[in-house]
């Protein structure tokens, strides 16, 4: 299988025999929406790993004339549903749901939502890029509030001829959940805390991957978003845990 970042927390799976799956497709502020829309438009299936607006807002604009399945939970397919999405193409899942795609095998896991600390909650809302675009980010917070996650992030582990790729949908995890260790490729979402570079090692550390690509690093809808420089994470990963660490590039893709 293949797997392309197309920046937040927008991935495009593909198949060894060509069968493509959206995962949280976002047409963000700071890139041309169309270009990207077009791209998202090739997939067959679309996986939602919960319902913020950075991961499902777009999905009745790209999809709802579309003819393709939707996969995710209650929360997120009911706010797609109301947006204009169709309900036959939505597919509910839930931890422990098995979903298939050509030889690809994707399993749903519970998981958790990154919990905001305070730190960082102050830097951005005292930032300058906040104070000098007030309305922007009043809307933000705004479809931040009206997009609900409601404890239903999910974490997805892809199989497909013994290679095994696991999407974070946010850097957290259960502490109930026994996920699968030892997956060839661990996509984890660098965002949200400020102490990211030591509170991201502990799903690492659990996780046991072979190699790990960083991903929601970028700022998608700024005032309130920022850049984050990975490169410190990404040396203490290869020097704590020997494998190897590397932020993904937009439009490149990487075989798994």
């Amino acid at each position: 299988m293949r797997v392309t970042w197309y920046r937040t927390a927008s991935l495009m799976l593909e198949t060894d025999k060509g069968k493509k799956i959206a995962v949280d497709p976002y047409l963000q502020y700071p890139i041309k929406k169309d270009k990207l829309k077009q791209r998202f438009l090739q997939a067959d299936r679309v996986l939602i790993t919960h319902g913020h607006f950075d991961h499902i807002e777009d999905i009745a604009d790209i999809y709802k004339d579309r003819d393709v399945r939707i996969y995710g939970t209650k929360t997120p397919l009911k706010k797609i549903i109301k947006r204009g999405v169709k309900r036959s193409g939505t597919h509910p899942v839930r931890p422990g749901s098995k979903i298939k795609f050509d030889d690809m095998h994707v399993t749903v896991y519970q998981s958790r939502h990154c919990r905001f600390d305070f730190p960082m909650l102050a830097k951005t809302m005292f930032s300058r890029a906040v104070w000098r675009h007030p309305m922007d980010a009043l809307e933000i917070i705004f479809k931040h509030f009206s997009f609900r996650e409601k404890g239903e992030t999910v974490f997805y582990e892809c199989e497909e001829h013994g290679r095994r790729l696991q999407i974070m949908g946010s850097m957290n995890l259960d502490p109930k959940v026994k996920y699968p260790t030892g997956a060839d490729v661990l996509i984890l979402p660098f965002q949200g805390r400020s102490d990211r570079d030591v509170y991201a090692r502990q799903f690492i550390r659990r996780l046991k991957p072979k190699r790990v690509y960083l991903d929601h690093y970028d700022s998608a809808f700024p005032p309130v978003s920022q850049q984050i420089d990975t490169r410190f994470f990404c040396a203490v990963v290869e020097e704590e845990f020997g494998i190897p660490c590397e932020a993904m590039i937009y439009g490149e893709r990487i075989r798994v």
